[in-house]
């Protein structure tokens, strides 16, 4: 019996020991990838600045490797036989919240230096060219909110520079940025250039076949039950790295009277157009799914702080998109309930009865419009619990 003891003594003792060591060497890494990423890499690096702080951040303060991401940096520059003004300040506000206006939850837009806005974004490098000439057409589209954010005259040069082929330390990264916006610069108008990688590129992978019973047949989104094991994975993730999530709970406002007087096929039709809506204005990393019926969810890796404005804009694309019906167009719009993880629930169904609640008080207001969970709207519901059940 001595003996037994002595050895889950020994194995405690190792254990405790193992555990110790494990987390002395998480702290260095931390520190060290921390170090490497904020310490400028030439004694003349200009002073931190928001864009390159967050880009440090990003790059030092993981315990895992960084995923990828690219900086877009944007710069008044002035047309051939014109002059830019001698103060600039009065130009980049609105520039400012054109770019914030026009891109994901989860990315950012930062000043940079007295003169330049920077874009930080969760994309890959192949994607990056195609989405800075994206807002570099919303930049210089008049008629529009958020269009002809520059005065008639002045255009934008462009350099994008990407992770990790431009890069792992700060310096360096925002370093090939700027040599990409010289060269935007030098070529003139509404220009845009990426800094050459020294990684050897990699060819894209082929586009991956989803195996059947994954998609739901009539939209292309995940069916019910990936989705909710998708929500339980994410959401368990989410829990171990104390980082937020949102769930939104979309519903097509009116669908039960266009089946009625178009017919059940326009219907489909319209969940079909919703979810095509979906899949190209989200973010690449949203998972989307259809539920039992005619409304959707979607999972978004960000807090509802910032998954409110984002589904305000996916709602006005949705409005602004014209479905082909028998006899002419229609549009439509959509509600959405909103609910996050940690703030209103922690649990994956918790969180989906909470972004229903705040379903059903969208529908209340009119429709069309997104609304965050509070805690009121689940009294209401348990009131009126066959009104919750017929959403």
């Amino acid at each position: 019996m001595e003996i037994l003891t002595g050895i889950a003594q020994f194995l405690l003792v190792t254990a405790i020991a193992f555990g110790a060591f494990v987390l002395i060497a998480s702290h260095m890494r931390f520190q060290r990838l921390t170090r490497a990423a904020a310490e400028p890499d030439a004694p003349d690096a200009p002073a931190a600045d928001p864009l390159t702080a967050e880009v440090a951040h990003r790059l030092g303060t993981a315990h895992r490797e960084p995923e990828p991401f690219a900086v877009i940096l944007f710069e008044p520059a002035a047309a051939a036989g014109q002059a830019l003004p001698d103060d600039l300040e009065p130009l980049l506000p609105p520039l400012e919240a054109t770019l914030r206006g026009s891109i994901r939850a989860g990315d950012g837009v930062l000043r940079h230096g007295g003169r330049q806005i920077g874009a930080l974004l969760w994309i890959t490098r192949d994607r990056v060219e195609s989405v800075a000439q994206r807002l570099l057409e919303r930049i210089r589209r008049p008629g529009e909110p958020g269009g002809r954010s520059l005065p008639l005259g002045i255009h934008l040069a462009t350099g994008l520079a990407t992770h990790p082929e431009n890069g792992s330390r700060t310096h360096a990264l925002l370093q090939a940025a700027h040599a990409a916006l010289d060269s935007a610069r030098a070529a003139g108008g509404w220009a845009a250039r990426l800094a050459a990688s020294d990684l050897p590129a990699v060819p894209p992978p082929a586009p991956a076949v989803p195996p059947k019973g994954i998609l739901d047949e009539l939209t292309g989104v995940l069916k019910e039950d990936r989705l909710i094991t998708a929500l339980q994975r994410s959401l368990s993730r989410h829990r171990k790295e104390d980082r937020p999530l949102s769930l939104l709970h979309l519903d097509l406002d009116h669908l039960d009277r266009y089946n009625e007087h178009y017919g059940r096929e326009t219907g489909d039709t319209l969940l079909k157009g919703m979810a095509a809506v979906l899949q190209k204005h989200a973010r690449e990393a949203d998972l989307i799914g259809r539920l039992e019926g005619d409304s959707f969810l979607l999972i978004m890796d960000c807090p509802p702080s910032r998954a409110v404005p984002a589904t305000q804009r996916l709602l006005g694309e949705l409005r602004k998109t014209p479905f082909a019906v028998p006899g002419g167009t229609l549009r439509v719009s959509a509600s959405v309930g909103v609910a996050g993880y940690p703030d209103h629930a922690a649990h994956p169904r918790d969180l989906a009865r909470a972004a229903r609640y705040a379903l059903r008080a969208a529908k209340r207001r009119g429709g069309g419009r997104p609304v965050l969970f509070e805690p009121a709207m689940q009294t209401i519901a348990e009131e009126n619990p066959r009104e919750v059940d017929s959403l």
